[in-house]
């Protein structure tokens, strides 16, 4: 019924021209560091699992991933929790992106589509919605409106990764572009 009010009153645009969210998860772990530090303790993990079987979708099947990434060790945790690559591989699979992307002069955002958008190490992570940048550009990027870093072809799923305290808060949505 929104929608129909909103191109009743003149507006272009459908909502399922927009972005749906096709699955989330979320997970949550101590709430401080404990004493000794376990796998255990990370909530990315159970996460994504909840958010791949609501989507009844996996790791391959994402074209697009906005992780969030304050610092380079959350970056590379989130990778391997994602299934990006596998776990203790993170920082050889960012190595060799790095050094294609040099070695042939590559910055397409189409080879290496993870935070197209510079993530918070690029620009900071402002105090209330740091995630909500990925969410963003995930939209961007489903749209086709990621002018200058548009991923090709454009994608038709997008996963966006957000935690709190020490790795022991997450949440995870597959956002779609209703094509699927």
């Amino acid at each position: 019924s929104t929608e129909k009010f909103l191109l009743d009153a003149g507006s272009k645009k459908s909502f399922r021209e927009c972005p749906i969210v096709v699955g989330c998860g979320e997970g949550s772990g101590p709430m401080f560091p404990p004493a000794e530090i376990s796998e255990e303790m990370f909530s990315c993990e159970r996460a994504a699992q909840y958010a791949y079987e609501e989507a009844q979708l996996g790791p391959s099947d994402i074209d697009f991933w906005g992780l969030y990434d304050c610092y380079p060790i959350c970056f590379l945790r989130a990778l391997e929790a994602l299934k990006v690559c596998r776990t203790g591989e993170a920082g050889t699979f960012v190595e060799e992106h790095y050094n294609s992307a040099m070695r042939h002069q590559d910055t397409d955002p189409s080879t290496f589509p993870i935070n197209t958008h510079g993530g918070l190490l690029c620009f900071g992570a402002p105090w209330e919605v740091p995630a909500m940048y990925n969410v963003h550009e995930a939209v961007e990027q489903l749209s086709g409106k990621a002018i200058g870093r548009q991923v090709v072809p454009k994608p038709k799923r997008a996963l966006v990764y957000g935690n709190g305290g020490i790795f022991s808060a997450s949440s995870v949505a597959i956002l779609g572009d209703g094509s699927y």
